[in-house]
């Protein structure tokens, strides 16, 4: 699989799971379109018309080795032809070329299924570090601000400021050390409160909560989780749903089961999800007091 160099997107995640689950099969399109993908060598070889029905279909890698579209992509096949090796489904807007390389499954372990236990997976690996530039910029003559909704479970575990207003990828970050979280009470809206800042400042809130929810092919897993343990998780998702539907009547997938739990324990130990300390307090007399001085931020 040609994987993105920056991004493990959902589509690398479905496709390396359905492959661990020996589910995904490759072939070369001789053929296609922006609903098809004709496979030639198949032709009267895959076991009867709508055999794949239901199942799911990936174009692994275009052609030409550019990550041009529709690589990536997914759907759900809703029609299979034996005699021309067709496969159609849901559009993928652009067309699929002779010469693509792409990956198909049966319905086994549904697409859309796959794609829930997906978010399952990866919001059973706990709480993960996420950062929020966009819910609050700083104002004038205000030192309370409305608490948002992304990182109300708890008080956040750092705050900056942007101390460059000139240059988006130079916003020269500065920690503030002297913030106080005020939780709501029912009914209300909670409160992050700063000493008076320079006004018109981004603030970055770094804080706890579970990975983003992952729906199109392209979203991006967060780079904090490691792909093999994303893959291993959503493997062990995928095997407990199909054990409980057989209602542990396979003794092979039972023990596949059992193996893919081990292998997500010995994953979750080889490749531990960073995340950040709280910033240490000293007691004073009166009080505490951060280790860091305050610095209010200059003008940009």
């Amino acid at each position: 699989m040609a994987y993105s160099a920056t991004e493990y997107n959902l589509t690398d995640l479905l496709q390396d799971a359905y492959r661990e689950l020996g589910q995904l099969n490759i072939g070369l399109a001789t053929g296609g379109s922006a609903t098809t993908v004709a496979d030639s060598v198949l032709a009267d070889k895959s076991g009867g018309d709508d055999a794949w029905k239901d199942g799911a279909m990936f174009i692994v890698e275009d052609s030409a080795g550019a990550g041009a579209s529709p690589e990536g992509k997914f759907a759900l096949i809703t029609a299979y032809a034996d005699s021309t090796g067709t496969f159609t489904f849901a559009t993928m807007t652009d067309a699929v070329a002779a010469g693509d390389t792409y990956g198909y499954a049966n319905d086994m372990f549904p697409l859309y299924m796959m794609i829930e236990f997906a978010n399952d997976a990866l919001r059973s690996l706990g709480d993960i570090p996420l950062i929020d530039t966009t819910s609050t910029d700083s104002a004038a003559s205000q030192t309370e601000y409305t608490y948002a909704i992304a990182w109300k479970r708890r008080p956040p575990l750092k705050v900056e400021i942007q101390t460059n207003t000139s240059d988006a990828n130079d916003n020269q970050w500065r920690e503030l050390t002297r913030w106080e979280y005020r939780p709501a009470t029912a009914g209300s809206t909670g409160l992050i409160v700063f000493d008076q800042l320079p006004s018109g400042r981004d603030i970055a809130i770094w804080y706890m909560d579970r990975h983003p929810r992952v729906n199109s092919y392209d979203d991006a897993i967060l780079k904090t989780v490691h792909p093999e343990l994303a893959k291993r998780a959503l493997v062990e998702k995928a095997l407990q749903w199909q054990n409980r539907r057989m209602m542990g009547g396979d003794d092979f997938l039972m023990q596949t089961w059992n193996d893919a739990k081990i292998q997500l324990a010995q994953a979750k130990a080889e490749h531990t999800i960073w995340k950040p300390k709280r910033r240490a307090k000293l007691l004073t007399i009166g009080g505490t007091v951060d280790t860091n001085e305050f610095t209010t931020p200059g003008a940009a």
